[in-house]
């Protein structure tokens, strides 16, 4: 198992391969990346300590190696503020945090144009929308976009900050 300085187990071993596995698809078949940082990887063999077969064999550490992980990943990003006012009538008195809500995803597409690798994102793929406020105006904090890779799915947490208002 591979652990970061301090943390939980980031990677797993996988012995059919033989080597490490920092991003995993899930399912539905969402990859979760190994955070970046500074990695740690020891190795221990289980060995007899003393020669007497009476007392337990214990774990020693035979090799450590270090290592660090950078995400390179391009990741999607607003390219243009396409209009600050929406028309569109969002159910509920408050707008609340990690909405599904498809009237506040569609306000959102309206609104914005993302793009990845200067390539416009589908609507589809504006998934959820961080945002605060009331039915006639609210900030928009974050959008997740999925990004599609061979069958599996990467999700991008990209911050916006920008409020938006109901047409009058």
């Amino acid at each position: 198992m591979l652990l970061k300085e301090g943390a939980a187990a980031d990677a797993t071993f996988t012995a059919s391969t033989g080597k490490y596995v920092v991003a995993t698809a899930t399912s539905p078949a969402a990859i979760v990346k190994a955070p970046t940082g500074s990695y740690k990887v020891s190795a221990f063999a289980f060995k007899d300590h003393d020669d007497n077969a009476e007392t337990p064999k214990v774990f020693v550490a035979v090799d450590v190696a270090y290592f660090t992980v950078t995400d390179t990943q391009v990741k999607p990003i607003v390219s243009e503020i396409k209009t600050r006012i929406f028309d569109k009538t969002v159910s509920g008195a408050a707008i609340t945090k990690d909405s599904t809500d498809d009237t506040l995803v569609a306000i959102v597409n309206d609104c914005l144009k993302f793009t990845l690798n200067g390539t416009e994102i589908k609507a589809a793929d504006v998934v959820k929308v961080d945002a605060f406020g009331n039915a006639s105006e609210f900030n928009i904090q974050k959008v997740v976009i999925r990004e599609y890779i061979d069958g599996a799915y990467i999700d991008h947490e990209i911050t916006v900050g920008l409020t938006v208002s109901k047409k009058k």
